[in-house]
């Protein structure tokens, strides 16, 4: 199989990246994570109408495409160390709300016009699940009291969409972020809105009459991450070959080193086995295929190491200067960490994996 992005993809790609170039250059970027303050990156997505990617172009706000597509918004993004709502928003709370809601669910319009902004009350910390919340019966409406940990984009949303199993159904209920309390985590990625929250007997509304389907919206989500770490590599690649062609030892570049080179060989390989990983793993969910939640944990797992090991690498390369708080390689190194473990682990993944595969007995071993 040849998969190769059609000339649309390369324009989105193009565009996003020319975009953010343009209104969220490093040191703007900077500003952003030091101050720990993602909704300008998320006004940006606004306006360039990213919050509507894989709508279909229908619906008010919507910029139609799949999830091919919105895996190269949040590719560019983590490449350009950017925060904000993007991931969380359109790629898991928009997503809830047309899965349950169909095109036609007002929500929908004023989530993927950025009217509004979504959090999906979900546990970030362990692979996409139900959230463990009690629902009951309120006159025409429902409350809703529970607990959930390590919910991504919160603080930035407006409101909290939170997925339930009722009667062996994943049902969406809906509130308004004044019904609950967030509680910010604190996270070594200053670009990442991680917190608890708490909903102690909110005014819930339900969201649609179709249940969610949490074995196509938790591929979704570990897809989503594997991209964004795919971002984070490639461009702590590109800063690493950059650095080590300009650093000068013994009169030479320190890139003419062999051992160097070979270093800089095995992130270029981390980062094309991800992004193939990556890619083919969203084109499966678009294309509905029976394998998808296996293509996505390898995607997951894959990502997630590789971008952990050109981290290190480039670390290592970069020397001392890539230790200081002045040089942007910090941002990047701890986006690939922290996503390690964002909607399971690497090990949690290959474990999945394992658990997917038919036990096959070779000839002549005994069963």
């Amino acid at each position: 199989m040849i998969f190769a992005l059609t000339d649309e993809q390369e324009m989105l790609r193009a565009a996003v990246r020319g975009a953010l170039e343009r209104s969220a250059p490093a040191t703007t970027v900077r500003e952003w994570l030091e101050a720990g303050d993602g909704r300008p990156a998320t006004t940006v997505a606004v306006q360039q109408g990213w919050t509507g990617i894989g709508v279909p172009d229908t619906v008010d706000g919507g910029q139609g495409g799949g999830l091919v597509e919105l895996v190269l918004a949040v590719e560019e993004h983590a490449r350009a160390s950017v925060p904000g709502a993007l991931l969380a928003h359109t790629g898991l709370a928009v997503a809830a709300v047309l899965a349950a809601g169909g095109v036609a669910d007002p929500l929908l319009q004023e989530l993927a016009a950025g009217e509004r902004l979504a959090a999906l009350a979900v546990d970030a910390g362990s692979p996409l699940a139900a959230a463990v919340i009690d629902v009951a019966p309120f006159g025409d409406e429902w409350t809703a009291s529970g607990t959930v940990a390590h919910v991504l984009g919160a603080q930035a949303a407006d409101v909290i969409l939170v997925p339930v199993d009722v009667d062996g159904d994943v049902r969406l209920f809906c509130c308004d972020c004044s019904q609950a309390t967030v509680t910010p985590t604190p996270s070594a990625d200053p670009g990442r809105d991680l917190s608890t929250v708490t909903l102690a007997d909110a005014r819930v509304v339900r969201v649609g009459a179709s249940p969610v389907d949490l074995a196509v919206l938790g591929p979704r989500a570990a897809i989503l991450v594997a991209a964004d770490s795919l971002g984070a590599a490639q461009k702590m690649l590109d800063m690493t070959v950059q650095y080590i062609g300009e650093r000068e030892q013994f009169g030479v570049p320190i890139g003419k080193f062999q051992s160097l080179k070979h270093t800089s060989a095995e992130m270029l390989v981390d980062v094309e086995v991800s992004r193939s990983a990556t890619y083919f793993a969203a084109w499966s969910v678009d294309n509905g295929e029976p394998d998808l939640a296996l293509h996505a944990s390898v995607a997951k797992f894959v990502s997630g190491d590789a971008a952990s090991r050109v981290a290190d690498n480039a670390m290592s390369l970069h020397g001392a200067v890539g230790f200081t708080w002045e040089h942007d390689l910090h941002f990047l190194y701890k986006r690939a960490k922290v996503n390690l473990s964002l909607f399971g682990s690497p090990s949690k993944h290959r474990q999945l994996i394992g658990d997917s595969l038919p036990l096959r007995v070779s000839a002549g071993v005994p069963a």
